[in-house]
């Protein structure tokens, strides 16, 4: 089963890939689908006359959609339980527009089966139901509104899909990033009663991830739609702190910008460039409750594969879910960078490399945040809990993707470095001097060559005052008839050939 879903995937995602590459030109924005739970369980959710579902659900679309792209507001259930329905059951699909979004997440309804009885929920049929027919496979970012319940019977057949739709999300390498918010909503229905949602939030691509991030970033319209930060559930190695620098090496500018980091004015001449910051943890609800720490260096350019990167301490604890450990400090030991090769290199001030620093996390262990661990005990009914027992109580609340970070040993955090280096002044001061010098020594020698000087030269049996330049040609005379050739030198007298003499 799990093959095939991977299979069922990648078919879908490769597809996706090649009509991009047909397509060409610039990457449009990724399409949002907001899909709905309207099975059975739900029933609270849709009857009770405060229940909060519809409003934030018309929040929430509002805000997301601000990025455009273009979005789809579906419903969900079971495929196939309710006769002349589908799930997922497309109700507006276009770019936002207030009212249709409104009245289409009014029509939303609680089928029934021929039974009678409410439609069940099957997770996984939402999942695949929406890649391959409303995303076509495209990258996207799937939004699911759910109390996280399936088949009130427990319907061996559904439980088993939806552990297939869990593993879907936890192994995929197209689904990328998955963030969820579990919320306390207390609702009453005709039959059933509910204490909260789970919003998930569901990046499938690339490209999807980032935009996720970006939607989800700290202080953004959506994030304030929700009263504490999104559960990280994918991915759970990979980027798990944030660098903060508080400063740098005296007479370097260095600063932390969109995830990379810049390093200016660093000296040609090869030196050790020392970073005091901070790393934020970034997962939640997971406290680090202790790591090892290293760090790597790895560049493609030549000049930086001799760099040398230290990092202490050599252990983080007790880095809160969400916030800053203590202080950190890095070296970046760089070699001597020379100019470019070339004439060019000749005239650069600066040069621009690049590499990367990987900062490792080691024997990771966690606990989980008191007031995220409250908020779940509220929803489940319980009263305050000890911290021993947290895991137990998410484990009983949560599906089972919540605890994936137990899992979790080890993690990195790679940040890409552009290194900015100066070059002084004084070979290009001297080049231009020199190129001057000869300039000067050129239009000397020009001068030199073109004026006439005088001399004594001797003609005959006589002497001649003559006004000759370099290489001028003149036939000279004397009173008896005598005659010579004269050429002027551009150094020293000029020379004097007998013309008479030459004849005879």
């Amino acid at each position: 089963m799990r093959k095939l879903v991977h299979l069922f995937l990648a078919l879908i995602f490769v597809g996706a890939t090649a009509s991009s590459a047909v397509d060409g030109g610039q990457t449009p924005p990724v399409r949002q689908v907001f899909l709905l739970q309207n099975s059975g369980w739900m029933e609270p959710f849709y009857q009770d006359q405060n229940s909060p579902l519809r409003p934030f659900a018309n929040r929430l679309i509002g805000q997301a959609a601000r990025g455009g792209g273009g979005i789809v507001v579906a419903s969900f259930n079971q495929d196939g339980q309710v006769a002349g329905r589908t799930s997922p059951e497309v109700l507006f699909e276009g770019n936002y527009d207030e009212g249709r979004v409104r009245e289409a997440i009014d029509r939303i309804d609680l089928p029934r089966k021929a039974s009678g009885a409410y439609a069940d929920a099957d997770f996984r049929g939402a999942l695949f139901g929406t890649l391959s027919r409303i995303l076509r496979g495209d990258q996207g970012i799937i939004w699911l509104i759910t109390n996280n319940k399936d088949a009130p019977d427990n319907n061996p057949a559904v439980r088993e899909n939806t552990r297939a739709f869990y593993n879907a999300l936890r192994n995929s390498p197209h689904i990328t990033a998955i963030a969820a918010f579990p919320m306390r909503r207390l609702v009453q229905g005709e039959h059933y009663s509910e204490r909260g949602l789970i919003i998930y939030a569901i990046a499938y691509g690339e490209r999807a991830r980032a935009a996720l991030d970006d939607i989800l970033r700290e202080g953004s319209p959506v994030r304030r739609q929700f009263p504490a930060p999104p559960v990280r559930l994918k991915p759970l190695d990979d980027q798990p702190v944030e660098l903060l620098l508080d400063s740098s090496t005296a007479g370097v500018n260095a600063r932390v910008h969109g995830g990379r980091l810049y390093i200016e004015d660093a000296p040609a001449s090869g030196s050790t460039v020392r970073l005091h910051g901070r790393l934020r943890n970034r997962y939640y609800p997971q406290n680090i409750a202790r790591a090892r720490l290293s760090a790597a260096w790895r560049s493609g350019s030549p000049e930086l594969a001799r760099a040398v990167i230290r990092m202490q301490p050599a252990e983080i604890l007790d880095v809160p879910a969400n916030a800053m450990s203590g202080p950190v400090r890095m070296e970046l030991a760089l070699p001597e960078i020379p100019r470019p090769p070339g004439l060019s290199g000749l005239f650069a001030d600066e040069r621009v490399v690049v590499g990367e620093l990987e900062v490792r996390l080691d024997s990771i262990a966690f606990s989980l945040d008191r007031d995220f661990v409250s908020r779940i005990s509220a929803i489940s009914g319980g009263g305050d809990i000890q911290a021993e027992q947290a895991e137990r109580m998410m484990a009983a609340n949560l599906p089972e993707v919540f605890l994936d970070y137990r899992r979790i040993s080890s993690a990195s955090m790679r940040v890409p470095v552009m290194i900015k280096v100066r070059y002084s002044a004084w070979p290009l001061i001297l080049a231009v001097s020199a190129v001057l010098l000869l300039v000067l020594a050129l239009i000397g020698l020009a001068i030199v060559m073109s004026r006439a000087r005088a001399y004594a030269v001797r003609v005959g049996q006589s002497d001649l005052r003559i006004r000759i330049k370099p290489r001028e040609r003149r036939t000279l005379s004397d009173s008896f008839g005598n005659r010579a050739e004269v050429v002027g030198r551009l150094f020293g007298a000029p020379s004097v050939r007998p013309l008479d003499a030459a004849e005879a």
